[in-house]
């Protein structure tokens, strides 16, 4: 049996670093089993550039990220983005493709946030933003075409020509593809698993060959939602928990070092594979700048002040009530693994048990109103905070956490 190397033991020693454009924290709801933290003090222990947060249909992790990079004073730029739904022109469209959003800078930050806002206010099933409100704000954004679930990679799958795939794939600012393992164990409404390797390669070559075609960056990332290859079982047990049949076949959605994904990408040839797993995912993080996307500072202290209804002499700015974002009770978690062990029939040490509910705790994360906080925002500060009108009103709810903005120092990253 192969011996699995957890992150702790795991180096990236190439000469040339590759940089992770797409991972999924545990503000991915019931998704990832890894945080924010633990992706970027791992990216930094491996002596990379960069790292990205991209999860599902929220920023929730931002304030965390922010938070790490500084108390730690880690020379590592972080890349703030999303993994949104996308849709056509009806909100209610059955599937929505995913699309990856990252902010190049503050004002791609602007627009990622009221794309947020957007796509609450129209919440069915998922918070969806149609395709032509992604180009409305695309300015300051880079959209990439995601994974398995993208418009690109379905369109490939199921045979459109030529011409209509370089329209889709025109939209895009970036294409991606993912390792071979990670299509193999896909059986669900998206895909039927690939019965050989050779049919996922000849999809990655074609996204490839419309990256050539169009000129634009194609760019290998791990889709992560954890950290290393031995946590699979941590989120089979979070999939289980949702009634998946099929929890425990996880994709290998870890976090790969350089070598780790040149090797995935061997079957392309040295050329190619260095290409679209360093050179190109450097040259996209290039573009992004090193930016504080949250209120810090005196920003801060103004939005703690502002908490007396009472006092405050206009209303032009949006009144807010500010949301706190609950993790999961560990006694809910234990009941998740105990159903896990009973009806798998498994034998976990009590070491493994609390790994897996140290995953776990935290996955599921949600937004509540705060009756204690009503603060009025300046628009500067209101730009900086994904929110979501409460129906028939006038009051907004922060997707942060309140506690977030207590200990920030007023610092520049």
């Amino acid at each position: 049996m192969e011996m699995k190397i957890n992150s702790k033991n795991r180096i990236d020693d190439a000469n040339e670093k590759r940089v992770e454009l797409h991972t999924h924290t545990k503000m991915s709801r019931y998704d990832s089993v890894v945080s924010a933290k633990d992706l970027i003090m791992t990216a930094a222990r491996w002596g990379w550039d960069a790292i990205a947060i991209t999860d599902h249909g929220v920023t929730q992790a931002f304030p965390e990220a922010v938070k790490t990079v500084i108390e730690n004073n880690l020379n590592l730029k972080v890349i703030y983005g999303m993994e949104g739904y996308m849709t056509g022109e009806d909100y209610k469209q059955g599937r929505a493709n995913h699309v990856s959003i990252l902010a190049k800078n503050i004002e791609g930050i602007y627009n990622l946030n009221e794309l947020v806002r957007l796509s609450f206010r129209h919440m069915f099933r998922q918070n969806r933003i149609p395709k032509k409100k992604i180009n409305e704000y695309r300015e300051g954004l880079l959209i990439g075409s995601a994974c398995i679930a993208g418009e690109l990679f379905q369109a490939i799958i199921k045979g459109y020509s030529d011409e209509k795939l370089i329209k889709i794939a025109n939209f895009y600012d970036y294409l991606e593809v993912q390792p071979l393992g990670y299509y193999m164990l896909y059986d669900n409404y998206w895909i039927q698993s690939f019965k050989t390797e050779d049919e996922v390669q000849k999809v990655i070559c074609k996204i490839i060959e419309l990256g050539e075609r169009l000129n634009k960056l194609v760019v290998a990332t791990s889709d992560v939602h954890f950290l290393d290859e031995e946590d699979a079982d941590i989120r089979a047990v979070i999939k289980h928990a949702m009634g998946f049949y099929d929890a425990d076949k996880q994709p290998p959605c870890f976090l790969r070092t350089t070598k780790e994904m040149l090797d995935e990408f061997s079957f392309l040839g040295n050329k190619k594979a260095y290409d679209i797993v360093v050179k190109n995912p450097r040259l996209l993080a290039d573009m992004v700048e090193k930016i504080v996307p949250m209120p810090t500072g005196d920003d801060t202290k103004l939005m703690l002040n502002l908490n007396d209804v009472d006092k405050m002499e206009s209303w032009d700015d949006g009144v807010f009530r500010m949301s706190v974002i609950k993790k999961i009770a560990k006694v809910t978690a234990e009941s998740y693994l105990r159903r896990y062990i009973e009806e798998r029939k498994v034998n976990f040490s009590d070491e493994k048990i609390n790994d897996i509910l140290d995953g776990i705790t935290g996955v599921k994360a949600y937004t509540d109103v705060h009756g204690d906080i009503i603060i009025n925002v300046p628009y500067r500060i209101y730009k900086l905070l994904p929110t979501q009108i409460l129906p028939s009103t006038n009051i907004c709810i922060s997707h942060y956490d309140s506690n977030a903005f207590l200990n920030f120092r007023d610092e520049k990253i």
